[in-house]
């Protein structure tokens, strides 16, 4: 060969070699032995692992973890294992605190982010601590707030974890099962999106795998910045899983009687008893369908073992918006959101199985579906509710679809929603939603929805005073310019049964100017920000003020994690007509600041 053509060739072979390695997804090797769950990694199914070398995300990014850190990925073709050696040179200040499941309190903490659809928006959590609790959560909208909490800490599936401590520090291992976790396999192989990272509380160091630049709000959250890992011979899992129950309830009560009204009781032992006797059973059914589509079925549901919710004093003239915890609606539960501003959206999984005061209401029946398929999300349900002495049997149900467009963070969507009585009343809603996510950051909401109303003897209820829009544009980043810019109308007769809606009748206007530093190495702080912000809701019954709030302020995070803020805020409020907060504590009419 010439040697002109020669080192030409060589150079361009050069490109695509490096090209074809940077195209293909890292590879996490399959295990040559067993792995016992048990924190020691001594098993020999470690032997041949993907050793992951981590980096700072915080405080300083890119440079290297002040303690050892480095983390294992393997795998068996029916679990995902992953395992934590960390060394610290103070391990008696080593934070563990807690043993309580999906509670931190500030320990420190090991964690795998999975990204197992690969779509860069939805992702499954993993984290334990020294003392090996568990720790799991779902994500959504790619960490972002679009319209519900991007983070679910109520889900909760099947896996294991185990920690020990070492005088060296600390190590941990899990075992994830791809049961658990939903995904699209291509001929026996799978490329899912992996964040793993350390956090040592004491130091406020965060170090992660890849290494990212700190730029964006809730990185170690985001499934975007994953890195692609591909796993061969994963075995796609139609997980069944049937969980029935029993209860049984039985109570006797002597009463003691009126001696004055039944005097024949005077002289004899005249008491009564009263029994009752109650039995309940029925079971919950989930299914994998496929590997990324899940059904679940109800019969007779029963949420008593449902965590409680937190106390919460409510000072305002709104509903408060509550968590959903009960499990059957908590699967890839980010589908269904449809917000259109605050915590209001289209569904509320609450509104079924509760009365308005959250009392429990039979359901009776349903099922629910959700999955992935292409480019789409989808999720349905349908159940049916028992009467009871306030409220008529009924029967409601919900349709949500969206689909990707542009790039992975953006997409169009719809969803449908239905509440019919036996009383003959029923309250429809639909809902059509774009997001538009741009390469600089800058993003564009518009939602629109509208509800039509049926009550036994009224008109029905519709047109576009039944209807709400929601719209803004924002760029969220830590450093340099950011904002947000949000209008809102929604119509007085917009009553959305199935939903949430805190607001009737009004226009919204609120915007945020922001400004951000992140500090370098050496620095006594680590990120400071200013804003500027301002908005307001105004009735539409006579133009008149409803609420309004504008302020500024400012915060910084010293290099040892300390957050420290000052804000200047003015509030107004206008009322058309007094509430009560509490039996005898009433707060009249009129415009107060």
């Amino acid at each position: 060969m010439p040697t002109t053509i020669r080192r030409a060739f060589v150079p361009i072979l050069s490109i695509v070699v490096l090209w074809g390695a940077t195209c293909s997804a890292t590879t996490i090797p399959e295990t040559d032995g067993s792995i016992t769950v048990d924190g020691k990694l001594d098993d020999e199914g470690w032997r041949n692992a993907r050793v992951l070398r981590l980096v700072q995300l915080e405080p300083v990014p890119g440079a290297n973890p002040s303690e050892p850190s480095e983390i294992l990925l393997v795998h068996d073709g029916d679990a995902l294992y992953a395992a934590a050696r960390f060394g610290d040179s103070e391990p008696e200040l080593i934070r563990a605190n807690n043993l309580k499941r999906d509670e931190r309190m500030g320990d420190d903490l090991f964690g795998v982010v999975i990204d197992s659809f690969n779509d860069d928006t939805s992702a499954l959590a993993f984290y334990t601590t020294p003392a090996g609790t568990r720790i799991d959560e779902s994500i959504s909208n790619d960490g972002e707030w679009k319209g519900g909490p991007p983070i679910n800490p109520n889900w909760n599936t099947f896996w294991d974890a185990s920690a020990q401590r070492t005088p060296e520090g600390w190590q941990a291992e899990m075992r994830i099962p791809f049961s658990s976790l939903r995904f699209r396999p291509d001929q026996g192989k799978v490329v899912m999106g992996v964040l793993c990272w350390r956090k040592i509380a004491r130091k406020s160091e965060m170090v992660i795998y890849p290494a990212l630049d700190g730029q964006l709000y809730n990185s170690p959250r985001r499934p975007s910045l994953a890195e692609d890992f591909e796993l061969e011979g994963v075995k796609a899992s139609r997980q069944l899983l049937i969980t029935p129950y029993f209860l049984g309830e039985m109570s006797r009560r002597t009463d003691v009687p009126d001696v004055e009204k039944n005097p024949e009781f005077a002289t004899t032992l005249g008491y009564s008893v009263v029994e009752a006797q109650d039995t309940q059973a029925g079971l919950d059914l989930k299914w994998g369908v496929t590997s990324d589509v899940t059904l679940d079925l109800t019969l007779n549901t029963d949420f008593a073992q449902v965590e409680a919710d937190d106390a919460v004093v409510n000072l305002s003239r709104f509903d408060l918006f509550m968590p959903e915890k009960r499990l059957f609606f908590q699967e890839r539960s980010g589908v269904f959101d449809f917000g259109t501003g605050d915590a209001s959206r289209v569904f509320y999984s609450r509104r079924i199985g509760l009365d308005d005061d959250g009392l429990p209401v039979r359901i009776l029946g349903g099922a629910r579906v959700v999955g992935r398929m292409g480019g789409w999300d989808f999720g349905a349900l349908d159940m049916q509710t028992e009467a009871t002495d306030d409220m008529p049997a009924e029967n409601m149900g919900v349709a949500r679809v969206r689909r990707q467009v542009f790039n992975p963070l953006s997409y169009v969507g719809g969803i449908v929603t239905r509440r019919i009585g036996n009383d003959g009343s029923s309250n429809q809603a639909y809902g059509l939603d774009s997001v538009v996510r741009f390469a600089t950051g800058d993003e564009i909401t518009v939602r629109w929805a509208q509800t039509f109303d049926t009550e036994p003897g009224e008109p029905d209820v519709g047109g576009l005073d039944s209807g709400r829009l929601f719209t803004s544009v924002q760029r969220r980043t830590r450093e340099g310019w950011g904002y947000t810019a949000v209008a809102a109308w929604c119509g007085p007769d917009y009553s959305p049964e199935l939903g949430f809606s805190a607001r009737e009748g009004f226009r919204q206007a609120y915007g945020e100017v922001r400004h951000s530093w992140l500090q370098g190495a050496g620095s006594r702080f680590r990120s400071a920000s200013t804003w500027l912000d301002g908005g307001a809701y105004w009735r539409l019954e006579d133009d008149g003020l409803d609420s309004g709030h504008f302020g500024f302020g400012g915060n910084t995070q010293t290099a040892g994690g300390t957050w420290m803020w000052a804000d200047v805020r003015g509030f107004a409020e206008g009322l058309l007509e007094s509430f009560e907060l509490d039996d005898g504590v009433e707060v009249p009419e009129g415009d107060y600041s």
